[in-house]
């Protein structure tokens, strides 16, 4: 897992608002997701990323495995370039 920028108010566990083919579905069952301090199955909210400054936040707040960064950076990445 790499050390990645402090993000603030896309987790949501309110599934039932994911976008398919934009927001990323954390299947808390899935082995790659066990370590990362999440308690349950949540989304992560593409279009309520922001990034903070680190000394915002107080603690650990979790990990997100280098794969899955990839494939988020990938997704916004190819929205942005059209």
């Amino acid at each position: 897992m790499g050390r990645q920028p402090p993000v603030s108010g896309a987790f949501s566990w309110q599934l039932r608002q994911m976008v398919n083919d934009w927001d990323f579905y954390i299947d808390l069952e899935n082995a790659e997701f066990v370590d990362c301090g999440l308690k349950r199955t949540m989304i992560v909210r593409l279009s309520f990323l922001a990034a903070v400054p680190a000394k915002a936040i107080s603690g650990t707040i979790g990990a997100v495995p280098q794969k899955t960064m990839e494939i988020i950076r990938n997704q916004l990445g190819s929205y942005i370039i059209g």
